[in-house]
């Protein structure tokens, strides 16, 4: 919520940010997934333009290719408002230094990272590290954020 209302506040025309799973209540096992077994994972969908650049609120997971673009055609990578959710996410006062791997498939890191250095965000080289594409999976339609365990986490038996 908090990483929302960041992004609202900066930029009233932001569509609402959608989530996809994040873990069962109580956790264990999630249907397709590995991981999300207790909450430190949550599957965020990107943000996204009609063809003429305007704001969509994405309602589905769309796969895009590498140059930000649907396989319709009716939807873009909206890569500035990504980036920004790049940003928020990373900088979040009650997780951002937690972040363990911000999962996208690699030409669209190669899109955001290259807006990012354009822009001259000081985001670019911490989530360099942190974005990458997981083998089996290529996340072109939604990024996985996996948070790690706080020291205060760890102390309390967080693994």
């Amino acid at each position: 919520i908090s990483v929302a209302r960041t992004l609202n506040s900066a930029d009233p025309a932001m569509p609402d940010l959608a989530l996809g799973d994040i873990s069962a209540r109580g956790g264990g096992q999630v249907s397709m997934h590995r991981s999300h077994q207790n909450g430190r994972d949550v599957d965020i969908v990107f943000f996204v333009t009609d063809p003429s650049g305007r704001p969509v609120q994405a309602t589905d997971m769309v796969a895009f290719d590498g140059q930000g673009r649907s396989a319709s055609g009716k939807l873009r990578l909206d890569v500035p408002r990504t980036w920004k959710l790049v940003e928020a996410i990373l900088s979040n006062a009650h997780f951002g230094k937690d972040v363990v791997n911000l999962f996208i498939s690699d030409p669209l890191r190669a899109l955001l990272l290259s807006h990012a250095r354009k822009t001259g965000s000081s985001a670019a080289g911490r989530a360099a590290r942190l974005m990458s594409q997981p083998g089996a999976s290529p996340h072109s339609n939604h990024f996985h954020l996996r948070i790690g365990c706080s020291a205060e986490d760890r102390g309390k038996g967080c693994r």
